[in-house]
């Protein structure tokens, strides 16, 4: 038979380490304009020419789509650029591409990637 290796990408978001790798994973993509990891443990952020009021957007728009129900995927355009959102833990991954980047590539490497859940998250 054959097997096929697991395609999800656990990231153990209590460890700074891990949290940062994949940041700079994710921000090394082409077209990535900004990358933010927020969970309870602490926050990576890359937001290269981004400035700060783009993590008070972000929160923003991770704390309505939670109270209206939850979601799994948040994608919208503004301006210019796209961005992707998703809840990862209990807090959120985030990015903000060029409008001509490969948002499917993006969907599809952020879908795979799950927390490993640790006492404080459960």
């Amino acid at each position: 038979t054959l097997e096929v290796p697991d395609p999800t990408e656990y990231v153990d978001l209590s460890s700074e380490k891990e949290r940062q790798a994949l940041v700079q994973s994710l921000a090394r993509g082409e077209g990535v304009l900004a990358v933010v990891l927020e969970s309870i443990y602490g926050q990576e952020l890359r937001l290269g020419a981004c400035g700060p009021g783009v993590l008070e957007m972000l929160r923003a728009a991770h704390g309505l789509l939670e109270r209206r129900g939850g979601y799994r995927v948040f994608y919208t355009v503004l301006g210019g650029a796209q961005m992707v959102l998703r809840p990862l833990g209990c807090g959120y991954l985030a990015l903000l591409m060029q409008g001509e980047a490969n948002l499917g590539q993006f969907l599809f490497r952020m879908r795979r990637i799950e927390a490993i859940r640790v006492g404080a998250e459960r």
